[in-house]
């Protein structure tokens, strides 16, 4: 399929035993701008992952990306690289400043470039970590998926501490439990928070964060960057842009929506500027 490159995501993904890091993936086109503004009932994690399916769907279903089933951090690889062969490596973001006394306006320059991580050392499908203190324990486990963000979803709009242990519970194969010996899914929070740590550990492009100093009060913070929000935050943008420019050529021209949208970017643009040209004068 034209228009789409290879991209090499940090952890990988196992295909009939062998691990696979690289990823086909498509610009984001008009109809991904469409799906974006028919789905915003759902949550970013959800349309994050469909949106994904989308771009990494190349026409034969051999070479299909399990994109549920691929790592958090993976996921925001491909969610940086989608955002620059679509639009640009520059991210512009406005952040508030931590000082709840400040809240000064933070514009900050970013390059995904910059965010992303070298591949990781190592990866596998299944870790084992033992665990020492009050509790100690040793647990098998896999990282969180895209599709464990998605599945707890519900769940974290309004508790997100309940979502990350609902989280840890799927990902939790086996779990070896020492003295006193307690049962895994009533352990107490400090090993959950242990537990969560290692994970994060092992997929470290799975939070993005970088630091921040406000020029007026000088405070210094660690800023995460959720690029499913951001980028679903400007297809949204995108959406309503070219919704307008469909109703505002269906309105001169009497075009129906497919034909328009049939048309490439450039030339509905010109027509748009012949109607800006046209109203101007009038």
């Amino acid at each position: 399929m034209d228009g789409g490159v290879c991209v090499n995501v940090p952890h990988g993904f196992w295909e009939g035993g062998c691990l696979c890091r690289e990823v086909w993936l498509r610009p984001i086109d008009t109809s991904d701008e469409r799906f974006a503004a028919e789905s915003t009932g759902q949550s970013p994690a959800e349309r994050a992952n469909q949106l994904l399916i989308r771009c990494t769907a190349n026409g034969d279903e051999r070479e299909r990306v399990p994109v549920l089933d691929l790592t958090a951090g993976d996921r925001e690889a491909l969610l940086l690289h989608l955002r620059r062969i679509s639009y640009s490596d520059r991210i512009e973001a406005v952040f508030a400043c931590a000082n709840q006394d400040c809240r000064e306006r933070l514009e900050v320059a970013l390059s995904t470039r910059d965010l992303l991580l070298e591949p990781y050392r190592d990866p596998a499908p299944l870790y084992e970590r033992r665990i020492n203190g009050e509790i100690s324990c040793t647990l098998t486990f896999r990282l969180p998926t895209a599709g464990d963000q998605a599945a707890v979803a519900h769940v974290a709009r309004t508790d997100p501490q309940r979502a990350a242990r609902l989280i840890l519970e799927r990902c939790v194969q086996k779990e070896e439990m020492g003295a006193p010996a307690v049962e895994w899914r009533t352990a107490p929070e400090p090993l959950f928070e242990q537990a969560s740590a290692l994970m994060a550990e092992l997929d470290p492009q799975a939070e993005i964060e970088f630091d921040l100093q406000c020029p007026i009060c000088g405070t210094r913070s660690s800023t995460p960057l959720d690029m499913a929000t951001f980028l679903l935050q400007e297809l949204d943008q995108r959406a309503e842009h070219l919704f307008r420019d469909i109703h505002t050529l269906a309105v001169w021209y009497h075009w129906s929506e497919e034909a328009i949208l049939a048309m490439p970017q450039a030339r509905r643009e010109r027509y748009l500027d012949l109607i800006a040209a046209q109203t101007e004068t009038a």
